[in-house]
């Protein structure tokens, strides 16, 4: 299953979702034309325009701006009884100083 990330930089607001999320609103995008439609020479006939689509946006639902999703990989399940910390506190560095 595929999940999104939702950071909007101007109010902070943070989600995680699978795309379910019923307060999301997306902000519908046009194409972009990438090339005029043009003559061929050689075949005397128009060759069409092409065109690329834009990312989708979504609306904040706190401030109303608009946010990009980034893909996300699967949230990860903490798991308490794993030592997140295997080092000792006397070797390695602390705080970016060395202990002697």
């Amino acid at each position: 299953m595929t999940y999104y990330r939702l950071v909007c930089e101007v109010c902070g607001y943070c989600s995680v979702t699978d795309g379910t999320n019923p307060n999301l609103i997306e902000y519908k995008r046009a194409k972009i034309q990438k090339e005029i439609p043009k003559l061929d020479d050689k075949t005397g006939k128009t060759v069409k325009a092409t065109w690329i689509n834009l990312p989708k946006k979504f609306k904040c639902p706190k401030c109303g701006r608009l946010i990009s999703p980034r893909k996300y990989k699967e949230p990860e399940v903490n798991d308490k009884t794993k030592n997140v910390n295997e080092q000792s506190l006397d070797s390695g560095s602390q705080g970016g100083f060395e202990r002697s």
